[in-house]
């Protein structure tokens, strides 16, 4: 059913010409409004803005008329009141636009590369790995993708003056050739990546309740898909979530962009040193060449740690089991916060 055929509906039951089975439609679309597992958690955020603003408005108009009933914690109970129906055909457009939106996509999760492949048939590639390992595909620009198991993108043959842009689901590494007056965009089915020209893993498979971006090289601005607007595809990397090598941003499950440390840091590959020969060496100091090497940020206060010095060979240790440590030699405390760490300590005698 599509939105006008939603619209006649309404009309035929505004006039008393509805059948029983499209009476029972409409009623089964109602209820979808209060149908908790059916859509994400912005979506039913939507619903529920929407819901109680469609009630607010039917009590202010009818003041709860004979016959008009409301649940206890503020849902509709019986909608299908002759005086309610404007504003109750108006919540049921709105659940209707926004569950039928939902089933569709989950029926087809690549109509997105579906939709852009339509644009420009004949310069756009739509590529499928239907191999049992990874498959690299070079761009026309010199960019190299490798494309992970049963994944999809879909690009352009040559891409357009002012931005480079791919389209994925599943998951890809990314090294892009650097070119700072147009932006490589990563579209996915949840976030947006733009680089300028750097190296980076997405794992954004269909149906998963997380998504991630991980940089291994240079920097890399993500953005929630639904925030993004065209202002953002601006060459630069000044907003959205800016992550570097050794971090990583991920949509958690209530939709929210979170900057985390990777598991494992490794040190960078222009700090190929991986030895560490601290002798009575401030802790200010042993701090700042931990984060020099992993490009990692260490915050802590410089005056509670002026006393505090640190004596300690170091090498194959990981980058936790380094922090740990350092900070039982100075009797301090670490923790991971935003893709930062946090050095907490009362200080040295």
């Amino acid at each position: 059913m599509i939105r006008k055929e939603f619209i006649k509906l309404l009309d035929r039951y505004l006039a008393g010409n509805a059948s029983e089975k499209e009476k029972e439609l409409l009623i089964k679309i109602y209820q979808k409004l209060e149908d908790r597992n059916i859509v994400d958690n912005e979506q039913l955020a939507d619903i529920d803005l929407l819901e109680t603003e469609v009630l607010n408005k039917l009590k202010r108009s009818l003041k709860e008329p004979e016959g008009f009933s409301v649940k206890q914690d503020g849902h509709i109970l019986n909608p299908f009141r002759k005086k309610a129906w404007p504003l109750i055909a108006a919540s049921f457009l709105i659940a209707f636009v926004i569950t039928c939106s939902y089933w569709l996509y989950q029926r087809n999760p690549d109509d997105l590369i579906t939709e852009v492949a339509k644009r420009d048939p004949q310069n756009f590639i739509i590529c499928v790995n239907q191999t049992k390992g990874d498959k690299k595909i070079i761009l026309s620009d010199g960019s190299y993708i490798i494309l992970g198991q049963g994944g999809k993108i879909g690009y352009s043959r040559t891409f357009s003056t002012s931005k480079r842009e791919i389209y994925l689901i599943g998951s890809g590494f990314f090294q892009v050739t650097k070119d700072h007056t147009k932006p490589f965009l990563v579209y996915t089915e949840r976030l947006v990546t733009k680089v300028l020209g750097t190296s980076f893993l997405v794992n954004n498979a269909h149906n998963d309740t997380s998504a991630t971006v991980t940089v291994k090289t240079g920097k890399v601005s993500v953005f929630k898909k639904s925030n993004f607007v065209a202002q953002n595809e601006a060459p630069d990397l000044n907003d959205g979530i800016i992550i570097t090598p050794n971090q990583l941003v991920a949509l958690n499950r209530q939709q929210q962009l979170v900057k985390k440390i990777t598991k494992n840091p490794n040190i960078l590959q222009k700090n190929k040193a991986n030895y560490f020969d601290f002798d009575a060496t401030p802790a200010a100091v042993v701090f700042k060449k931990l984060e020099q090497a992993y490009g990692i940020k260490i915050i802590y206060d410089d005056e509670k740690l002026r006393t505090c010095s640190v004596t300690a060979q170091m090498g194959n240790e990981t980058f936790d089991k380094k922090l740990m440590l350092i900070c039982s030699a100075i009797d301090a405390r670490y923790e991971a916060n935003n893709g930062d760490i946090i050095i907490t300590s009362n200080g040295c005698n």
